[in-house]
């Protein structure tokens, strides 16, 4: 079953849909929203990009591709972020408005190693619940990087508080 048929299933069978999303993202709770978005960009019968908004992509930019386990593109957002000098808030933007393509492109593809359409529904449902998920180190990582960015602001202010009173400047 290629990506096209998988698409036009899924839009067909609205509840074999938010099941596997659920499997996926092991939860209810975001199946409404993620499903939202599935309908969107598959509009046309294929997945196609289409620009849909993804705070977590855009807050937490790199970090929430690799909390997805969209390991391929955080790294490439992390390397231009860091790369791009102030102009990272526009990688930033960019990651927010491609979130959802890559995380369906991905689900899709797992569709397709789970062998969708020619497997139990139940024992597809188990492969995608293994495949998908969060990892939680990325998320770690993030509280770390912005501890440390609080610490060295703080740091620099207290430097700075110090000349001012020290030396007049």
């Amino acid at each position: 079953m290629t990506e096209n048929d998988i698409v036009a299933r899924l839009n067909a069978n609205g509840s074999e849909l938010d099941e596997l999303l659920g499997a996926y993202f092991h939860g209810k709770e975001k199946v409404c929203f993620f499903a939202e978005q599935f309908k969107k960009l598959s509009k046309n019968g294929g997945m196609r990009f289409i620009n849909t908004w993804n705070w977590g992509a855009f807050w937490l930019g790199p970090f929430y591709f690799l909390h997805r386990k969209l390991d391929a593109q955080g790294a490439v957002l992390f390397m231009m972020s860091i790369f791009s000098g102030p102009a990272f808030i526009l990688f930033m933007a960019a990651g927010g408005m491609t979130a959802n393509y890559f995380l369906f492109k991905q689900f899709c593809r797992d569709l397709v190693i789970a062998d969708y359409g020619n497997s139990p529904f139940e024992r597809v449902k188990d492969k995608m619940y293994v495949m998908g998920g969060k990892k939680t180190w990325p998320i770690v990582l993030f509280a770390i990087f912005l501890f440390l960015s609080l610490l060295f602001l703080i740091i620099i202010g207290v430097a700075m508080d110090y000349a001012i009173n020290e030396y007049g400047y």
